[in-house]
């Protein structure tokens, strides 16, 4: 079985970016199913594919220059929310569930990514949680991505309100000067 998750909040990114002060964006998404078959995460919702979570094999990878923060070789680093994402981590295109050991039954933890827009960095956390050892039943509960290129991001952060003021008032404005133009 293959699920395909989305952003909503790509055209809300794209007015975004008309501002230079950095935006966290929240990908549409929320406790998805993740304990069979593939399940395809596009974070910033511009229709292409950053990670594939594989339930078969516990793993995450990214066939398209986005990368997991790894401990080690080849196993995601658990974060803690409000662990930096920033170009300082040790990155990985491929990463195991391994690392995601020890009393994990029901507990949360963050992974941290990076991946590309428009040829550009940008730093994401997904939020995970698990019901066993095995990784046999796992749910995606969330994730979030900065807007600003190459510009760290907290695991768990999700914007203030006045960023969904900021985000939503040029999403109406855009609206309004269309509206202007047809009319």
């Amino acid at each position: 079985m293959k699920h395909s998750l989305g952003s909503l909040a790509a055209v809300a990114a794209l007015a975004a970016t008309t501002s230079t002060e950095a935006v966290v964006i929240v990908s549409n998404f929320s406790n998805v199913d993740i304990s069979s078959g593939v399940t395809e995460v596009d974070i910033d919702g511009n229709g292409q594919v950053d990670f594939e979570i594989n339930s078969s094999f516990a793993e995450i990878a990214s066939f398209t220059g986005g990368s997991i923060i790894v401990d080690g070789v080849n196993a995601i680093s658990p974060l803690s929310e409000g662990s930096l994402i920033n170009s300082g981590a040790n990155f990985n295109s491929y990463a195991d569930f391994s690392s995601f050991t020890g009393d994990i039954n029901g507990s949360i933890a963050f992974a941290g990514f990076l991946f590309q827009r428009d040829a550009q960095t940008h730093y994401a956390w997904l939020e995970f949680s698990f019901a066993d050892e095995t990784f046999s039943s796992g749910t995606l509960i969330g994730g979030a991505w900065e807007s600003q290129a190459n510009t760290a991001i907290s695991a768990g952060a999700i914007p203030e309100p006045s960023q969904f003021a900021l985000v939503g008032g040029a999403f109406a404005l855009s609206l309004i000067g269309l509206r202007r133009r047809r009319g």
